[in-house]
């Protein structure tokens, strides 16, 4: 009997996970061909259709894998100003690093070569990259935010998900070099945690979930 039980069981949990999987591809399909009805005038709209249309073929459908076009389209976009380009570079650039995470980008040089100046706004107090660490990473429902650095006063965060949306934000009070994030909200997926402090600039650490 229990046997039984467990072979229906198991044969509901796997039509119930294809049908899930159908509703998002179906949905995926349909943004898809609603992407490709928008029209794309200026270089920044191109860009962002590009990139929307890339996703929604590829890691909407959970697939993290792009053909050599994609992947053309994906570093072509990724190295243009993001002043001419639009937001569709910084969502490219985000895809780059399933493909390459070790890719840095010049804007400064990459506008200048277009003709344009790219001001970047200075700080006193920067924040650097090095000094903050997550972990575990890939995390399931918490994650330790730590710094080298004691820190007292409040903290920014802003999770970002791979095109570049904000789906969610929040402020802590950091006292010392580590403090507790509950990550229980987030679905499973790749993110980039922006990190700022009042008065300093802001850094991005990419962050995988899975439950």
């Amino acid at each position: 009997m229990k046997t039984l039980l467990l072979i229906v069981f198991l044969s509901l949990s796997s039509l119930c996970v294809q049908g899930i999987n159908a509703l998002r591809d179906s949905s995926s399909s349909f943004l898809q061909t609603e992407n490709g009805l928008l029209p794309s005038f200026k270089l920044y709209e191109q860009n962002e259709k590009i990139i929307n249309d890339i996703y929604f073929s590829t890691l909407a459908r959970g697939i993290d894998t792009f053909t050599v076009s994609q992947t053309a389209d994906i570093y072509e976009i990724a190295n243009q100003c993001p002043i001419s380009g639009g937001k569709g570079v910084y969502y490219a650039r985000s895809l780059l690093r399933l493909i390459d995470d070790s890719t840095d980008f010049d804007d400064k040089f990459l506008c200048f070569a277009e003709g344009i100046e790219y001001r970047q706004a200075q700080t006193q107090n920067l924040i650097k990259e090095s000094e903050w660490d997550i972990f575990p990473n890939p995390a399931n429902n918490a994650i330790s935010l730590q710094n080298t650095n004691p820190i007292l006063g409040e903290i920014h965060l802003i999770w970002v998900n791979l095109l570049g949306i904000t789906v969610a934000q929040q402020s802590i009070s950091m006292k010392g070099n580590e403090q507790i994030i509950s990550t229980a909200f987030l679905p499973d997926g790749i993110y980039y945690l922006q990190i700022k402090q009042d008065g300093n600039n802001t850094i991005s650490k990419k962050v995988v979930i899975t439950h």
